[in-house]
């Protein structure tokens, strides 16, 4: 047996006394960066909170470790981590519970799934039937359905365990995370910042160890933005890829669930599960692989910290075989502006009231509003809201979904094959976490940048398309705050985008 299962073994009675501390050293290696100042040798919690799923649930088929005792370690390190408020429901008892089960069934002998004992945080948009469904607001969690989404069930299947509810940005409906009804969400690497939204909770667990999957969501980058800003990896899978049944909504053909992880093989871990697909995903060869780097629209802005840590990331790469194909997007601007943001504001209310009238809530999203934060409901009631004067017009509507989104498919996918690309790869946002307050614009480098700018100005081609995208942490800035880079693919090249992570990844994180 190893030194660190020995330990993991020999301390685990005592595991809920342990000091903590975030971000930890683990973290910060992770990322290739020097232990911070005041670092200490990891405890045994801290042990047992730094291993990845895949690690974990190995040690949990041989025995090696009780589910009972990792569940008890990160529910410890959600209770130290409390300022986060990552979580909106968390049961302490059901986890124990679960775990204890867990334990039982494999002392019968019996087949253990692929995540058999694993706590999994899940963001409060995805319907549960251990903990009641939020949205992020007030009114839905008393009228919310009991039963597990599509996705839910995969996971239960293979053993997983529905950890909690997390927080996010009331009604999935921003970037910050600073939900007016539950509170902000922190950022682990600051508290003092964002985690990025709307799945900032669900990120911030996992940055900060309190568990090493979780489910988020995804329609304008609310899977990508709150992985860069919180320095973990964040998959948003092609659509129809992953189940999105049992979700609170905003535009279906945007829409798409993922998850975070700190490690590669724990996005693969999650994909196999919910795909099916046990023969896993093979890296790819770096060697020749040809990655498209539009300069311009997607590189224009970048803080200057961060573009150094992005413009070395690139260099890694090109050093370790790939060949960088400096090739933009021909009207890319026009055509994300002409696609996106019309049909979002066009589609939302009504996709959001026909959800909740669906699932039982009397009056639908007005009943919703009704007890909604201030900010959320002006914006429901303006932009939102077709009856508004600022409603999207209908000329416009149409634009978009007949003209300006298949142009932008097309230019996209001349964009790969008149290059040759096997994936493209972009900043993931244009600067590390702003402040939590910060709910209207940021600072870059000295000038005013409006917030959805600053953090989803990259992030809404992938929807807009259909492409997946993957979210990989590139380093931390002089403040010391995470940020990170997006590999894109083509439609139904997700198996393709994530061999070619893999082989990345192990060449210049390792």
């Amino acid at each position: 047996m190893s030194t660190t299962r020995r330990d993991l073994l020999k301390y685990s009675a005592s595991l809920l006394a342990a000091p903590l501390f975030t971000p930890s050293a683990r973290a910060a290696i992770r990322l290739g960066m020097k232990e911070g100042v005041g670092a200490h040798a990891p405890t045994p919690v801290d042990q047992l909170c730094a291993l990845g799923a895949s690690d974990a649930v190995a040690f949990m088929h041989s025995g090696e470790l009780k589910a009972e005792d990792y569940a008890a370690a990160l529910l410890s390190r959600a209770e130290k981590r409390r300022e986060l408020n990552a979580f909106i429901s968390l049961s302490r008892d059901h986890v124990l519970d679960s775990a204890r089960a867990a334990d039982k069934l494999r002392a019968t002998g019996r087949p253990l799934g692929a995540m058999h004992g694993l706590p999994v945080p899940v963001k409060d948009s995805v319907l549960t039937a251990d903990y009641p469904t939020t949205a992020g607001t007030k009114a839905f969690g008393p009228l919310s359905p009991r039963r597990d989404a599509p996705i839910i069930r995969r996971l239960k299947e293979q053993g997983a365990i529905v950890m909690g509810k997390t927080n996010l940005h009331e009604l999935s409906s921003g970037f910050t995370s600073n939900n007016e009804i539950f509170g902000p969400v922190h950022n682990p690497w600051d508290p003092a910042r964002i985690p990025g939204g709307s799945s900032g909770g669900t990120a911030a667990a996992v940055a900060a160890e309190i568990a090493p999957l979780g489910i988020a969501e995804d329609t304008a980058g609310s899977i990508r933005v709150p992985a860069a800003l919180c320095g973990v990896f964040g998959f948003r899978p092609s659509v129809g890829r992953y189940p999105i049944e049992d979700v609170a909504p905003l535009v279906p053909m945007f829409d798409q669930l993922g998850p975070h992880a700190r490690n590669m093989r724990d996005i693969l871990l999650f994909d196999s599960v919910v795909t099916g697909r046990a023969a896993g995903v093979k890296p790819a060869s770096i060697e020749g692989a040809r990655l498209g780097v539009p300069r311009g629209y997607f590189y224009e802005g970048v803080e200057s910290g961060a573009s150094v840590i992005m413009e070395n990331t690139l260099v890694a790469f090109e050093e370790s075989g790939a060949v960088l194909v400096e090739a933009g997007i021909p009207d890319v601007k026009s055509l994300i502006e002409q696609t996106f943001m019309p049909i979002l504001f066009h589609d939302t209310y009504g996709v959001l009231d026909a959800w909740f009238k669906s699932v039982g809530v009397p009056g639908g999203l007005e009943t919703i509003l009704a007890q909604a934060g201030p900010g959320i409901r002006q914006a429901y009631t303006t932009v939102l809201s077709l009856n508004s004067p600022e409603a999207v017009p209908p000329e416009v509507y149409e634009n978009a979904i007949k003209v300006a989104r298949p142009a932008l498919i097309g230019a996209v996918q001349k964009y790969f094959s008149g290059n040759r690309l096997d994936a493209m790869i972009i900043p993931s946002t244009l600067c590390a976490a702003p402040l939590i307050g910060e709910d209207n614009e940021t600072t870059i480098d000295g000038r005013k940048v409006p917030l959805f700018d600053a953090l989803g100005h990259n992030s809404t081609l992938a929807p807009s398309c259909a492409l997946p995208a993957l979210t990989i942490p590139a380093g931390l800035t002089p403040a010391g705050l995470p940020v990170a880079m997006d590999l894109v693919g083509l439609h139904t090249g997700d198996e393709p985008l994530l061999a070619m992570a893999i082989a990345l990844v192990g060449a210049s994180f390792a």
